[in-house]
């Protein structure tokens, strides 16, 4: 990735397997496409989650030369296999032209010699060669690196337990280097990291792939060549060099890279003639929406910016030539039942359709059940079963709502019954405090906690951040064990304790609320939430609740929509019923959910994108603004923008429905095109002209709005479809939104869709046609100076 400790922008060694990267080298922009006629495409895929020698929790035996304790992962093999899948399903490649290597196999001699033999071996100008990596990164001490903090960055192959070396950055620049030098396309993809955690907000114990550095001084000032970067290559990065890469759950329960989980599912869904600056946001949005802590970062030059990530040409398995996700019959199951090759980690669910192709017999199956990321169960719903072969191919016709992309999971701590004995244990908890020179924290969104106490239902529990085993039992024993603390490396102790919801507070009653709602709901792991129900207790020893995203701070509002936390809201008075806090909760809690749902819903890939984008103009100045701040007062007017080289080398496209909101982090929606209330009007685009098409095209008057309070961050949404909304004010609403009659809840299936986002997401949503895009760019709104 792109370092900030550099100072300058060439592409240091560090960044060749930086946290979470995707990398495409390319040895000249002229050269070939991947997939051109005559080239060869092969993928290597290293996936370790079991190292040798590493027990499967930490603490473990520390490595020679002081690594430490360690441990292994949980959703590493899971990404190298769906990637393999996406690369077959969705990018045509053959599967002989693939090497998987997971846990044991996956030694640092077996890797080397696989990226020798069988991406290099034999191969020249206009091939394409791809690296996968998921596992542990890490970092080595060397004297003579010209790193400023004298560390070569690794990625951890499975037998370093044994003794195995890491591969270094400055190995791997040398083979990056060597399939430049024959003019091959090089796409490198390394979900890991190379730093280690910090107190961040409210924590949660998800897996890093991180080690700690190994001391022994290796003492290398070899050159490993040239800077990638500087011969054209494209640096796709999840984290910043400082950050964690995270794994998180799904809602499958599975484990996943956070990274490579949201670059799945935007490859999944984007066009394949996507620039990879678009899906970049895509996948920047999507981690922004799920609440991780992690920052992507693009470096790559402007030209390589503008191109697709990979070509897919015919010819795969996968049968990826059209740009259509595809799916291959394993078997038949009886009762209409197939089984099919492709799961959750191509984008199908419950409910899509597929189509045979290749076939002048149309059958249609639809999706009943996804058996993990590889493989669904489908039923024959019109033309004969009998005509269905194995290695039989179907696309994806129409598309079901992912349940992840717009259901918001909850976790809450287990109820706490008696709110005396409650009130008793926390006065303890803060005398021990004081005796201890802590701190006590009231907000870890302000402050972020060093230790947390939490109740379990059976007593309480005190965990530090690097704690593998929490002290636990009755007040008096966290008591002791808050008396022993002793202030850090960053600081005084801070202690927050997380209060349970107390009786007469009832969870279904949330989950529920008034109207009914089912935007989001509760599951039993903290991992898999997107919010926590967080109680505290104030200096004015008042009880209060909120729902707070894990392991974020005050200042990730600079970057996401999706607020940090909800208003506190004051707990029930002894004695007095909860039902004022339930619908508070319930309130706040569908507001998040409905903007997480406009953050993470992914459209499906029609197989042709929307050429324009959306920009602002500013109004006085007339510049397009796509990023950065819009100041208080400032007028602004919506355009459709194409580039240059968009409308120099592209036909007229096809018209599209076009319609744009904007939401702001207090969950309410304003229609901007075309105006509320005025339904279908001059917004079927681009309007019919002689000659090649506009390269802007305003979206109604030159000021269409002007910026004011509330200020934050704010996410604009373009909307293209081949059908209209009957009604456009659908995409209009409240911070809240109730069920039942509404305007929206008719119509065509895609509209009844939009009506659902975050709202009603747990029930059966409507299949829907391809034929609709989502584009987002946020903007943060300011003050005037």
């Amino acid at each position: 990735m792109m370092s900030r400790r550099h100072g300058r922008g060439a592409f240091r060694h560090r960044h060749l397997i930086a946290a979470v990267a995707v990398v495409v080298f390319v040895a000249a922009l002229a050269a070939p496409p991947a997939g051109a006629a005559g080239s060869t495409r092969r993928a290597l895929i290293v996936a370790i989650d079991q190292y040798v020698g590493a027990p499967s929790a930490a603490p473990a035996t520390p490595r020679a030369g002081g690594r430490g304790a360690w441990a292994n992962l949980d959703g590493a093999v899971t990404d190298g296999e769906s990637f393999r899948d996406l690369l077959v399903a969705r990018y045509g490649y053959r599967s002989e032209d693939i090497i998987l290597l997971t846990n044991a196999a996956a030694s640092r001699h077996r890797i080397i010699d696989a990226f020798r033999t069988h991406l290099l071996g034999e191969r020249g100008r206009g091939d394409s060669a791809l690296f996968f990596y998921a596992g542990h990164g890490s970092q080595v001490r060397n004297s003579k690196s010209d790193e400023p903090d004298g560390l070569d960055e690794t990625i951890v192959p499975a037998d370093a337990n044994e003794g195995a070396a890491d591969i270094r950055d400055k190995e791997l620049r040398r083979l990056y280097n060597e399939a430049l030098d024959r003019g091959i396309e090089l796409i490198v993809i390394a979900d890991s990291c190379h730093s280690g955690s910090v107190s961040r907000g409210l924590p949660v114990r998800l897996k890093s792939r991180y080690l700690p550095p190994l001391l022994e001084d290796i003492a290398d000032a070899s050159d490993p060549g040239p800077s990638p970067e500087e011969r054209g290559a494209l640096i796709l990065s999840a984290a910043q060099d400082y950050q964690e890469a995270l794994e998180q759950i799904d809602e499958r329960g599975q484990s996943h890279g956070a990274f490579t989980y949201a670059l799945m599912r935007a490859l999944a869904s984007a066009p394949l003639d996507e620039s990879v600056e678009a899906t970049f946001l895509r996948v920047r949005a999507l981690l922004r929406a799920g609440g991780i802590p992690q920052e992507p970062v693009l470096a790559a030059v402007a030209e390589r910016r503008r191109q697709p990530l990979m070509v897919a040409p015919g010819g795969g398995d996968g049968g990826a030539a059209a740009g259509r996700i595809a799916f291959a019959v394993s078997r038949a199951l009886g009762d209409d039942l197939l089984e099919l090759q492709g799961g959750g980690a191509l984008g199908v669910h419950e409910g899509a359709e597929l189509v045979r192709q290749g076939s002048a017999e149309e059958v249609r199956l639809r999706v009943t059940e996804v058996k993990g990321l590889s493989r669904s169960i489908a039923r024959v719903v019109a033309g004969s079963t009998a005509a269905v072969r194995p290695g039989d191919l179907f696309a994806l016709d129409r598309w079901a709502v992912v349940p992840g992309d717009v259901g918001l999971a909850l976790w809450a701590p287990p109820l706490h019954a008696d709110a005396e004995a409650f009130a008793r244990d926390v006065a303890t908890f803060r005398k021990a405090v004081a005796a201890a020179s802590a701190t006590w924290v009231e907000d870890p969104t302000m402050v972020s906690p060093t230790h947390v106490v939490r109740w379990t239902g059976e007593g309480w529990e005190l965990r530090g951040e690097a704690d593998q085993t929490p002290a636990a039992g009755p007040a008096a024993v966290i008591e002791e064990n808050l008396k022993k603390l002793t202030p850090t490396g960053d600081g005084p102790v801070r202690l927050f304790v997380h209060a349970p919801p107390l009786a007469p507070i009832d969870l279904a009653r949330i989950a529920s609320g008034q109207a009914g709602a089912d935007a989001f709901y509760f599951v039993p792991d903290p991992r898999s939430a997107g919010a926590h129900l967080v109680g505290r207790v104030t200096a004015a020893q008042t009880l209060e609740y909120a729902w707070i995203r894990p392991l974020s701070v005050a200042a990730d509002a600079e970057a996401s929509t999706l607020p940090v936390r909800s208003d506190w809201f004051a707990g029930p008075r002894p004695g007095d019923p909860a039902s004022a806090l339930e619908t508070q909760l319930n309130e706040a809690a569908r507001r998040l959910a409905r903007i997480r749902a406009w953050l993470a819903l992914s459209p499906p890939d029609a197989g042709i994108s929307f050429p324009y984008q959306l920009a602002l103009r500013n109004a006085t100045s007339g510049n397009l603004v796509r990023e950065g701040q819009l100041r208080s007062g400032e007028q602004y007017g919506l355009v459709l923008h194409r580039s240059d080289a968009q409308v120099a080398d592209a036909a007229a496209p096809a018209r599209r429905w076009v319609y744009v909101f904007v939401i702001d982090s207090f969950g309410g929606a304003t229609l901007l095109f075309p105006p509320a209330g005025r339904g279908n009007v001059e917004n079927y685009l681009p309007y019919a002209v002689d000659g090649p098409p506009p390269q802007d095209i305003p979206l109604g008057p030159p000021v269409a709005f002007q910026i004011g309070p509330p200020f934050g961050l704010d996410t604009y949404l373009l909307l293209s479809s081949e059908e209209a909304l009957p009604n456009p004010d659908v995409l209009a609403f409240a911070g809240i939104r109730t069920r039942g009659a509404a305007a929206g809840a008719e119509g065509t299936p895609l509209q009844r869709l939009l009506f659902d986002v975050g709202g009603a997401t747990r029930g059966v949503h409507p299949a829907v046609p391809l034929s609709w895009s989502l584009e987002r760019i946020s903007l943060r709104s300011v003050p005037a100076p």
